[in-house]
């Protein structure tokens, strides 16, 4: 009878964990590939709550933009204070663009010959320049009949002249024995003219 007792209790001991273990090689030889490809698409393991997350059981959710925040007060101010700070940049950078222009033309006029100012506006006046004889003939010859006034030995230099209009920006030489005015020359001219200052100078 005891061991008739002692089988039944081995027994019963025995029997799930064979079963469980007959169950799982069925389930392993039926289900092989569709296990071999569940364990290929796991993504991450969650080692203290065996927690196994497959590829194909995730969905990305799309992400959703945060809302659009409304500026604020404090923000409608700095938003203000910025425009102006910008605008006054702007209006200072012109004002001293000016200011450079107005010294530049103002350094020129202290320097520069009443039969050189004759020479820019005739230049202004032909766009296709003046061939350099014509210059030599003319302006630059009216430049040293003015000087012998104030001295009869006085013979000019026609480098100098006409260095000091190139050297300035005023005209430039171009390759076919031509002068021609520049922006700048122009720039000149039209400053004269806004500020009412008298072309006529000596020589």
């Amino acid at each position: 009878m005891d061991e008739a007792r002692l089988i039944k209790d081995y027994v019963d001991v025995l029997v799930w964990p064979v079963l469980v273990f007959a169950v799982f090689i069925v389930s392993v030889t039926r289900f092989r590939d569709q296990i071999a490809e569940a364990i290929l698409r796991v993504r991450s393991v969650k080692a203290l709550g065996a927690e196994a997350l497959l590829e194909g059981q995730l969905s990305a959710e799309p992400e959703v933009p945060p809302p659009a925040v409304e500026a604020g007060p404090a923000e409608e101010v700095m938003n203000a204070e910025q425009a102006h700070f910008e605008n006054e940049v702007t209006r200072v950078q012109g004002e001293l663009w000016q200011a450079q222009t107005d010294l530049y033309h103002e350094r020129v006029y202290r320097n520069i010959y009443g039969t050189q100012i004759a020479l820019l506006q005739d230049l202004n006046q032909r766009p296709a320049g003046i061939p350099v004889e014509e210059v030599l003939t003319s302006h630059f010859q009216r430049h040293v009949d003015a000087g012998k006034i104030w001295a009869p030995a006085y013979q000019g230099n026609f480098t100098n002249y006409i260095d000091f209009l190139t050297s300035w920006g005023l005209i430039q030489h171009l390759p076919a024995g031509i002068y021609h005015i520049t922006a700048a020359g122009r720039g000149f001219l039209t400053y004269l003219t806004a500020l009412g200052i008298p072309v006529q100078k000596a020589l």
